[in-house]
């Protein structure tokens, strides 16, 4: 996919790719997003488990993987040791975050949704790729990701005309929340309780019933 070449331009290594949470956890949903398949395919080597049992290999631009230290005798056998996890530790993170990932793309091909509420998954996380679509959620009036672990505003609504009720209390977002975020609502109502916003940040006056719950 062109889109995964251009990664690999910027992160030339296999390893890194492989090995770093936030890309492996990237390249795992790019076929996601542009297919929406049943399932998503983690993005790792087939060796990743080696190092952790006590054979380390590297990743060569032409050849691949390389083993170091081939196992060529009995010695080296006993050389192994119990597979230590702490190696592998960016496989079960990757593997959480996989686990629990909704995209805006995803839900923008719900075309007939009016309410959702995906409350109370902790292990799920919003993500929002950075092509920068004005998703449109004609029909949409009711949204509730209350303790979803997002850390973002979902400004990905802002043309969620026939919002009324948008409930993202109980995350992690913090920083300011922009005019051009949510200008586009007609929210009667917004839950952001609970989250590290500042003091003082923008919300709109336009609309005297909209209410804040903070």
């Amino acid at each position: 996919m062109a889109v995964y070449r251009k990664l690999a331009e910027k992160c030339p290594s296999f390893g890194e790719r492989s090995e770093t949470t936030d890309l492996t956890v990237k390249i795992s949903l790019q076929p996601w997003e542009a297919f929406s398949p049943d399932g998503v395919i983690i993005f790792l080597n087939i060796l990743t488990p080696l190092p952790a049992f006590g054979v380390p290999f590297d990743i060569e631009q032409v050849r691949g993987p390389v083993i170091q230290k081939p196992i060529i005798s009995e010695e080296c056998l006993k050389a192994l040791h119990p597979i230590d996890l702490e190696k592998l530790h960016f496989v079960g993170e990757s593997l959480k975050i996989l686990s629990g990932t909704i995209t805006a793309n995803t839900l923008s091909k719900l075309v007939n949704l009016w309410d959702l509420d995906l409350s109370n998954n902790s292990s799920l996380s919003l993500s929002i790729n950075g092509t920068g679509v004005n998703y449109s959620f004609l029909k949409l009036l009711s949204l509730r990701f209350s303790s979803c672990n997002i850390h973002k505003f979902p400004s990905f609504l802002r043309k969620a005309e026939s919002l009324l009720i948008l409930d993202i209390s109980k995350n992690k977002i913090s920083g300011q929340i922009h005019k051009w975020e949510i200008e586009g609502m007609s929210l009667c109502r917004l839950n952001l309780s609970y989250n590290f916003l500042p003091l003082a940040f923008f919300l709109p006056s336009r609309r005297s019933d909209k209410i804040m719950c903070a």
